[in-house]
């Protein structure tokens, strides 16, 4: 059994006509892994892969509103738990075939220009299919804005799935392509919560591809990715949380 080191970092939640209860944006995590916390979203990194193992974050419908500006290049992540460690250059990717990908979009942070430019370190970014990147993955991202704009706020968990890493690395540098994308989510509803998980190849999305068509519930996107998610939930409701598949409820059918 994997030694769980629980993140003691929380966000508490109350949601309007029910009870005001905790919920934690955060996935098990393993004892090994370097968790940083940045403005706007907190990452796991992985030195091997050289990219983050999750990143999570809160988005308020307020969060999209600002006029903080993106930075010009990526760079390496200053935080001190990762002084000795190799990280990812802005140039390791330039003509590799492979995007940079933001695990936390930038048009997500717009509220503040310390957060966005957090998200412009190579901790937060991965090698994307660039028609996979600009397709399906930004439609994802844009459905959640939506989200966070109708029910008031939604938390997220995403990262990339090695998987058996058939993409090998960029280049020379040792950074691993990851096979697939994961996304979780959470959002209030009625008085409980509505979840739903995403699984995505990391490759262009077959023509006509819709978004439900990569949906899964929280519980199979944790049998796929190996790890437990939103920790804290309520064990009260966590089971059927997460068991269920709002395609209807969140717009997606």
């Amino acid at each position: 059994m994997r030694r769980v080191v629980f993140i003691f970092l929380f966000i508490i939640l109350t949601v309007v006509s029910a009870p005001a209860q905790a919920v934690f944006a955060y996935p098990e995590t393993t004892a090994d892994e370097i968790v940083i916390q940045h403005i706007g979203f907190t990452l796991s990194y992985n030195p091997k892969t050289m990219m983050p193992n999750w990143v999570a974050y809160q988005l308020h419908a307020t969060d999209l509103e600002g006029d903080a500006v993106r930075a010009g290049r990526f760079s390496p992540d200053p935080s001190p738990q990762l002084n000795g460690y190799t990280l990812a250059e802005h140039w390791n990717y330039t003509n590799s075939g492979w995007v940079r990908g933001h695990m936390v979009p930038a048009g997500d942070l717009k509220y503040s220009q310390e957060a966005m430019n957090c998200s412009f370190y190579t901790t937060n970014i991965c090698p994307m299919d660039m028609t996979f990147n600009n397709g399906i993955w930004k439609r994802l991202e844009e459905k959640i804005r939506k989200l966070a704009i109708q029910f008031g706020y939604v938390f997220i968990i995403t990262g990339p799935v090695v998987g058996d890493n058939t993409h090998g690395n960029v280049g020379e540098s040792g950074i691993v392509v990851p096979d697939a994308f994961f996304k979780a989510i959470i959002v209030p509803c009625n008085a409980s919560f509505k979840a739903i998980g995403f699984y995505m190849p990391n490759e262009p999305a077959p023509k006509g591809s819709r978004l439900k068509d990569f949906a899964v519930s929280v519980k199979e996107l944790e049998t796929l990715i190996d790890r437990t998610l939103f920790i804290h939930l309520s064990p009260d409701i966590a089971f059927d949380v997460k068991s269920q598949l709002p395609l209807k409820e969140l717009g997606l059918y």
